[in-house]
């Protein structure tokens, strides 16, 4: 049975959109790596294949805070006698909860609260459930977003399908999720389609939070495993056997010092991953043969770690992560060819074993007898078979709307005499909004409308087609708004010297901070020029003081370039609804530490401060509370030796709520 009800969950508000453009702003989550020579040994196929240097053309969801609202969510609900499965598809499709009603359990981490933090491909990212995480590496960028959610008939049965244009690759995914009657599993048939005449890269990753109980242990079929680590300068690779990591087993994720991911090696081994309690129950995941990977995440028992938990959940609760994924780690990404689908199908279920042995290869024998009752005929033969009665379900009626870039894209394509963007998915014309409208405009008329340089930009589209027809309108008719959106569209095709020069006339139409900015980026990320950056900056903020996002750039330029006199001197001219922004006092806050007044410094830097968007992987709030506390020490006591200063510091004031630290 599929429902569609209304359910209230405490939510942070996540504000407006960040109107600027990504100008290789490039996320840790992209960061570099390093191998051990013994996991550049066993090297993975596609390590470092397909990154990215910048997110365009999706702005980031920066606008959250911490407080909490209820807010009411439509939830996509399938029950049957056994399962009760939740889905949010104005949150990226999340499975926000799967209840066993046999067993009186629920069988994920179901969050009672959604807090916000940066930990996305855009920023904003919440835990809980299972994220389905597609074409890029990191957390979906349509994780915080609605998605469609449509109907599917079958023989009198109704599935669920999710599904959405996925801007950056230009791929079309989806999930038709059925739950049979008397089914003891719920069944999730994904796909990715590439309807272009050319190859992309694409990635996924399902990621399934389930609770961190005492003596939780995870059983996969692997011998070896690749372990990653995090550091300041990026990854660490390296490679084991199963089941220990450094005298550490690494299949008890209460056992783990500090964050890791373990991405367990299968190979041709059926395709399963649970997490399994003391008592024997857990849950268990299961694929087809095409889902290869699988992982275990950790915060791990350092405070850092601690510190996410609590940062993310309403009462501090320990989750982990399992996980299961295309290639054989989250640093790859995958071809697929020109005008292609990818399909597989994934179960998610209870296990329950008879017996829990404390030796890692009996409690993995004793989780396969389990999963041979379930499947006697083999994972994937017995996933296909059930999926098969399926494959030809009725298409029924959209329920909820995602967005209106994939009814742009048809449009585009329709223009062009190319077929349609997908052969499952359809994308109605009436989820066309302000967003898009500028666009078609630009398809249909050859002009891109201009717009009060005030006027924050709504929306960046960066295809082919719409930069062609872009190149057109600006030598025809060209104004300050098209050819601003035209340098971003060059940018993000590799064009940066023309980006530049689109960005340099559309000033000399009429002066605008956003092109003012972009120059900024340019010369501070690309050019490594601070000081013509910062000039830049000046000006952009001169012209939009009301901008958050425009103050939190040209803070970070004129830090990066020692200004910190500088940097006071223009903040006591932001706007207060913008200075109290936690970043903003951040950087206040180094400013005066450089500037040689701790004491200034630590008014904000105390235990009680919290940096909203603090990223995961950053060090900056810890580094800062250290540096801060050192030199406070280091005066009062007339201190010069460090390891006396941090035993000093460690006694009273200790580094405790603001330490993200993941190792």
């Amino acid at each position: 049975m599929l429902k569609f009800e209304k359910i209230v969950i405490p939510t942070s508000d996540l504000g407006e959109e960040n109107p600027l453009a990504d100008i290789k702003n490039i996320n840790y989550i992209h960061a570099g790596y390093k191998l051990s020579p013994e996991a550049e040994h066993y090297r993975p196929a596609h390590l470092g294949e397909g990154m990215i240097s910048t997110m365009l053309p999706y702005l980031q969801q920066d606008g959250y805070g911490r407080a909490l609202y209820l807010k009411s969510y439509t939830a996509a609900i399938l029950e049957n006698e056994n399962l009760k499965a939740v889905f949010l598809p104005e949150l990226g499709g999340r499975l926000w909860s799967l209840y066993d009603k046999v067993a009186g359990r629920e069988l994920l981490y179901k969050n009672e609260t959604i807090h916000f933090g940066n930990l996305s491909l855009r920023n904003a990212w919440f835990c809980g459930g299972v994220e389905w995480n597609v074409s890029i590496k990191g957390h979906n960028p349509l994780t915080c977003s609605p998605v469609f959610a449509a109907v599917l008939e079958k023989d009198g049965e109704s599935g669920l399908r999710l599904y959405e244009f996925e801007r950056k690759r230009e791929i079309v995914y989806s999930l038709d999720v059925w739950l049979p009657k008397g089914a003891e599993f719920l069944l999730v048939h994904t796909r990715i389609e590439n309807t272009d005449i050319k190859e992309k890269y694409t990635y996924w990753w399902s990621n399934i939070a389930v609770p961190q109980t005492e003596g939780l242990r995870i059983a996969v079929p692997a011998e070896t495993a690749y372990v990653s680590t995090y550091r300041r300068d990026g990854y660490f690779l390296d490679f084991c056997k199963m089941p220990r990591y450094q005298g550490t087993d690494i299949t008890i994720p209460e056992k783990s010092s500090q964050s890791y991911d373990f991405f367990y090696r299968t190979e041709k081994r059926q395709k399963y991953i649970a997490a399994i309690n003391p008592d024997g129950y857990g849950l268990l995941e299961t694929s087809t043969e095409e889902l290869q990977g699988r992982k275990l995440f950790v915060w791990g028992q350092g405070n850092g770690g601690k510190n996410w938990n609590e940062f993310l959940t309403k009462k501090g609760d320990a989750y982990a992560e399992i996980q299961a994924g295309l290639a054989e780690t989250q640093l790859e990404h995958l071809i697929i060819p020109p005008s292609c689908t990818w399909e597989w199908t994934e179960a998610f279920s209870s296990v329950r074993l008879e017996r829990f042995p404390e030796s890692y290869k009996d409690f993995c024998g004793e989780t396969e007898e389990e999963i041979r009752k379930k499947y006697p005929q083999g994972i994937s033969a017995e996933l296909k078979r059930a999926y098969s009665r399926y494959k030809d379900a009725k298409f029924v009626r959209v329920v909820c709307n995602g967005s209106g870039w994939g009814a742009l894209k048809e449009l585009e394509r329709s223009r062009a005499k190319q077929s349609p963007l997908s052969r499952f998915c359809i994308f109605p014309s009436d989820t066309l909004s302000e967003k898009q409208k500028p666009f078609i405009c630009l398809l249909e008329n050859g002009i891109f409308p201009e717009v009060a340089p005030d006027c924050p930009p709504k929306a960046y589209c960066v295809t082919d087609a719409l930069r062609n027809a872009m190149k057109l309108s600006v030598n025809t008719s060209p104004n300050w708004t098209a050819l601003y959106h035209f340098g971003v569209m060059l940018y993000a095709a590799g064009e940066t010297e023309a980006a530049r020069d689109a960005w340099e006339e559309s000033l000399k139409l009429r002066e605008n901070a956003w092109a003012y900015r972009n120059l900024a980026m340019l010369y501070r990320n690309e050019y490594g020029d601070k000081k013509r950056a910062a000039e830049l900056m000046e000006k952009a903020v001169s012209l939009k003081r009301d901008c958050k996002a425009l103050w939190i750039d040209f803070a970070e330029t004129l830090l990066g370039a020692g200004e910190y006199s500088e940097w006071l001197e223009r903040e006591r001219k932001i706007p207060k609804s913008i200075s109290a922004n936690s970043r903003l006092q951040m950087y206040k806050a180094m400013c005066l530490l450089r500037l040689n007044e701790p004491e200034k410094a630590a008014e904000i830097i105390d235990d009680k401060f919290v940096l909203e968007d603090v990223k995961e992987g950053e060090f900056s709030i810890s580094a800062l509370w250290n540096e801060i506390y050192g030199a406070i020490i280091a005066k009062k006591y007339r201190l010069a030796d460090k390891t006396e200063i941090l035993l000093a510091m460690e006694k009273e004031y200790p580094l405790r709520n603001l330490d993200f630290r993941m190792h």
